[in-house]
């Protein structure tokens, strides 16, 4: 079988290979790029666009039918046409459907071939489905499935109190319906520290949401109206629908990594190289390393560099990452709990938002924020918080971060008054003098 030759062959064009691919192509280069589903990949039309603008509503007093039709919108009713237009007009060729290796740097698709110097994966992730009793004889959904659904259920069972699991059941209790959370760790929120995960349990349980941490669903069964499930701790949760949000694995299956000698989870290094293979890249959500839309467009613009013998600069060392409950959750860089792990010695500084005067202008409601830092170099090691607009000033602490700041530089830093962000400075303050 002839092999038509390309520079670069990109299989999956969500976030990550939909922004390399048009990069390396407006560079000159012959990029083909495969995608059975839709170009723009989960983001745009099923995960962050429709749920932001679904949680905006929910905190804003609208209808769920004036909520609908402004989701519907934003998503363009599901139709990823701009998305393949753009591609194709930087000079990506589009082919929709499915591609696999079946040797070293040639790609098959619909019975056709294509041999490239790099072949770039970036297949993104699936949903984690749990082992559970009964799990395969009721219907449950998935995050993408509740996002672009046509009603909500009376009532919701969120598997899961990461971001995803959090921010559906703020929409739901948004639209005055009943939702529970269950956890299997101890804390909520996903990578932040305990005092922000508890107040984020709070905040949750203040707009009526039932949180239970500490649990699992060990089995489900259908009911009249629904579905029971049984805990495990014993507790029963009846509702009429269950979002399974426990976690996402990357999609290596089916790509053909066996004719090149690979396995199905393999390592992939910091210039994205799957098993040390310089043909072979792997960037977004598939390699595991930064799962967020921003983390997979930041790769893809480095991994452009790299392919084009451009300086690509340092891999980012810490990703910011938010969860849109109301007020949201932000963190970036090391926990308190993770830099113990990591047998650093460390010391912490906290802040209220009853400390700024915004807290008073707006009348916000209360809010906490983390800041981990080096106890001997003073170095600035990470940051959670939650609170209004948390979500805006992370920003602050990653250029911190990405700047090499230690926490006494961070705590001289002079911030305008009276700003949400300078919630910062008691935080960074409590951490420098903890130091001395």
């Amino acid at each position: 079988m002839t092999s038509q030759i390309v520079d670069v062959a990109v299989i999956g064009l969500g976030s990550a290979g939909e922004a390399l691919a048009t990069a390396l192509a407006e560079q000159g280069l012959h990029v083909v790029g495969f995608e059975p589903d839709r170009v723009g990949g989960e983001c745009p039309f099923t995960a962050c666009m429709p749920s932001k603008s679904l949680l905006h509503d929910a905190t804003s007093g609208s209808s769920w039918d004036d909520a609908r039709r402004h989701r519907d919108e934003v998503i363009a009713h599901l139709d990823d046409g701009s998305h393949a237009d753009a591609l194709q007009d930087a000079g990506v060729t589009l082919i929709r459907s499915r591609a696999g290796l079946v040797d070293e740097g040639v790609v098959e698709s619909d019975g056709r071939r294509w041999r490239a110097r790099h072949v770039v994966l970036a297949t993104g992730s699936a949903p984690v489905v749990p082992p559970i009793d009964g799990l395969d004889d009721i219907p449950w959904m998935t995050s993408d499935e509740l996002m672009v659904a046509d009603e909500l259920p009376e009532s919701l069972l969120v598997l899961g109190g990461g971001a995803i699991g959090c921010e559906a059941a703020t929409i739901m209790a948004g639209f005055d319906r009943h939702a529970t959370v269950v956890e299997a760790g101890a804390l909520l929120g996903g990578g932040v520290d305990a005092a922000v995960a508890d107040r984020l349990a709070v905040q949750l349980r203040d707009a009526g949401i039932e949180v239970c941490t500490d649990a699992e669903v060990t089995a489900a069964s259908e009911t009249a109206g629904g579905l029971r499930a049984t805990l495990s701790t014993g507790a029963t949760i009846e509702a009429a629908a269950m979002l399974v949000a426990t976690g996402q694995a990357p999609r290596w299956s089916g790509l053909g990594l066996e004719h090149v000698g690979i396995d199905d989870d393999p390592a992939v290094d910091d210039e994205y190289r799957v098993e040390g293979r310089d043909w072979l890249r792997a960037i977004g959500d598939v390699n595991g390393r930064s799962p967020w839309t921003h983390g997979a467009n930041h790769e893809a613009r480095r991994l452009a560099w790299l392919l084009t013998d451009a300086p690509p600069g340092p891999p980012t060392e810490h990703m910011a990452h938010c969860v849109f409950t109301a007020p949201p959750v932000a963190a970036i860089g090391l926990t308190a709990e993770a830099a113990d792990d990591e047998g650093l010695d460390v010391v912490v500084g906290t802040a209220r938002y009853s400390d700024v005067a915004r807290y008073a202008t707006d009348d916000l409601e209360d809010g906490v924020v983390v800041v981990v830092a080096d106890r001997t170099t003073g170095a600035l090691l990470g940051c959670s918080g939650t609170g209004a607009r948390f979500d805006d000033v992370i920003g602050i602490v990653a250029a911190l971060l990405h700047c090499g700041c230690t926490v006494q530089d961070a705590a001289e830093l002079v911030l305008p008054f009276p700003t949400i962000g300078q919630v910062l400075t008691p935080a960074f303050r409590d951490a420098a003098d903890a130091i001395g």
